[in-house]
């Protein structure tokens, strides 16, 4: 690993990745032999300098950086109602394996079309 220096200090990967971009003042990288011949041994890898940014007596600055995304459907699809959902998903079973159970029963499908309860029937539009 190189050598790293914050501000005059040693220190390791982890500060140097905690540290927030937007409070570098300057870095440089010291490699081969001007990294040994300043810092010896522990240079041979290289050194990392960098310098945060201080404050200065003045008047008072304030930096602001605003960030906003907006995110949408690229394409808005047609659904299946319940109804030809059920059809279909039987159909789909029927199809892979003729002896295979059907998902849903011809029962639940006609209670579901006339409505009759529905917390045991739901007929959903989960869209809207």
């Amino acid at each position: 690993d190189p050598l790293i220096y914050i501000d005059g200090i040693e220190s390791n990967p982890t500060d140097l990745a905690r540290l927030q971009p937007d409070n570098i003042e300057n870095f440089s990288l010291l490699k081969d032999d001007s990294a040994a011949a300043l810092y010896g041994a522990r240079g041979a890898n290289g050194v990392i300098l960098v310098k945060t940014k201080t404050g200065v007596s003045g008047e008072t600055k304030l930096n602001v950086r605003v960030e906003n995304r907006l995110s949408t459907n690229t394409k808005n699809y047609q659904l299946a109602d319940n109804i030809t959902y059920m059809r279909l998903a039987n159909e789909a079973v029927s199809t892979r394996d003729p002896l295979g159970a059907i998902p849903y029963s011809p029962n639940k499908i006609d209670n579901t079309i006339a409505g009759k309860d529905p917390i045991l029937y739901p007929n959903n539009d989960w869209i809207k």
